[in-house]
């Protein structure tokens, strides 16, 4: 009997071991970061659950003094302008990475764009699936792209800008969109959310 006592308290003792090594990587995993090393800019690479989260070293995504649009209606009509250069942009930096397993229903590519209230990108916060294995000088090829090339159009009521210096825009490609190269700029209006 007390031998049976030993073997099973043995066997929970390694199942806990075991629980707590697997809990410790997951929560490792979800918080690892490296620093990639582009020709113009250093970009963060954090991995958080099954995406990788990518932004330029300097960039303060986090700040306090954003604003997203919760605020009440009227809302000013808002869009990304010069959607063909976002479209190549990412025909030439993303779509070369895109594999057939990669498409599929919520795949996505998905931009943060923080911008000030002219509308001009300051910066910029991409998430997407982590088995999609994406070159540094293609992100920045991609962030330099559309922080020189577009911008945020705005028209209607600016109330929702008072008080902040800095406002954030999301909006999402769809992976299988990419690949197969059919998003025209009235898709990605329609897809353009706050």
């Amino acid at each position: 009997m007390y031998l049976r006592i030993s073997s099973k308290s043995n066997i929970m003792k390694g199942v806990l071991f075991l629980l707590f090594l697997f809990l410790g990587q997951s929560l490792y995993a979800q918080s690892e970061c490296d620093t990639l090393k582009g020709v113009h800019s250093n970009y963060i690479y954090r991995k958080y659950s099954d995406e990788f989260h990518v932004y330029e070293e300097n960039s303060k995504w986090d700040r306090e003094d954003q604003r997203d649009f919760s605020m009440s209606p009227p809302y000013p009509t808002m869009y990304l302008k010069n959607m063909n250069i976002l479209s190549r942009l990412m025909k030439e930096n993303i779509k070369p990475y895109i594999k057939p397993e990669h498409i599929g229903f919520g795949n996505n590519f998905r931009f943060n764009l923080y911008f000030n209230e002219q509308g001009k990108i300051l910066e910029l916060y991409f998430a997407y699936r982590q088995d999609l294995i994406i070159s540094v000088s293609a992100i920045e090829n991609l962030d330099r792209g559309i922080k020189e090339n577009c911008y945020i159009a705005i028209s209607g009521p600016k109330n929702i800008f008072e008080g902040a210096a800095y406002h954030r825009y999301i909006f999402t490609y769809s992976l299988k969109d990419i690949f197969n190269e059919n998003i025209s700029e009235e898709d990605l209006k329609v897809r353009l959310w706050w």
